[in-house]
């Protein structure tokens, strides 16, 4: 088995799954195995459980989804090990969903978190979720929010750091995000940037003769 684990998040209400793909051609070209993943709950399954017979319909009814999750996975799954990749799949039924991908994350301590956004079809621009957000604040991996657009053939890798550290992230996190980027910028023929974003101060503009900040050396040591 792969020492390197790429654990891809299924949404199990998407008709398509290009970060399965996605996910595919990077555990190939970075030697790495690939973990499928579902995180479901249904309120109305869980609700009211009153007396024993209503806990083992629940338990009925719940098994019964899970076993369908699965075996989605299972079915993503095939291709993937018919072209030679170790592949593994899970569900879980916990809540809230981003609090239960973190500690999914962190049980499974996986090499690179990949999972899909989606594009608005009238603006045309990627439109981030409750939960991709939830990750990108908590995620204590790297995460890799996959476009469902073709992947350029030396494609620019990003990665975003926090030199600084001002949001309690640990610093280990941004060195394994460098040497995440490092790997797969070499295994892709890529194109490796680091880069590190902050706000302005009140108002939204800088007045003529304010110092410059120049934060390329903090981010050079990371």
């Amino acid at each position: 088995m792969a020492d390197k684990t790429i654990l891809v998040i299924v949404d199990p209400t998407a008709d398509t799954h290009p970060v399965v793909d996605r996910a595919a051609w990077l555990a190939k070209d970075c030697s790495a195995s690939v973990e499928l993943f579902i995180c479901d709950y249904d309120a109305d399954i869980d609700a009211g459980q009153t007396s024993a017979v209503w806990v083992k319909q629940t338990e009925n009814a719940r098994d019964h989804l899970v076993g369908i999750l699965k075996q989605k996975l299972e079915d993503l799954a095939a291709p993937l090990r018919s072209a030679g990749l170790d592949v593994s799949v899970d569900v879980a039924w916990d809540h809230p969903l981003g609090e239960a991908l973190v500690r999914k994350i962190e049980k499974s301590d996986p090499w690179l978190v990949a999972k899909d956004t989606h594009h608005h079809n009238v603006l045309k621009r990627t439109i981030l979720s409750n939960t991709d957000w939830h990750l990108i604040r908590e995620c204590p991996a790297p995460l890799y929010l996959a476009k469902p657009d073709a992947v350029d053939e030396h494609p620019k890798i990003v990665v975003a750091v926090d030199p600084l550290h001002e949001h309690d992230k640990p610093a280990a996190l941004d060195h394994n995000l460098v040497a995440v980027g490092q790997e797969l910028t070499v295994a892709t023929s890529g194109e490796l940037h680091i880069v590190h974003t902050y706000p302005l101060p009140q108002p939204m503009s800088v007045p003529e003769g304010a110092p410059i900040v120049d934060l390329s050396e903090e981010v050079e040591a990371e």
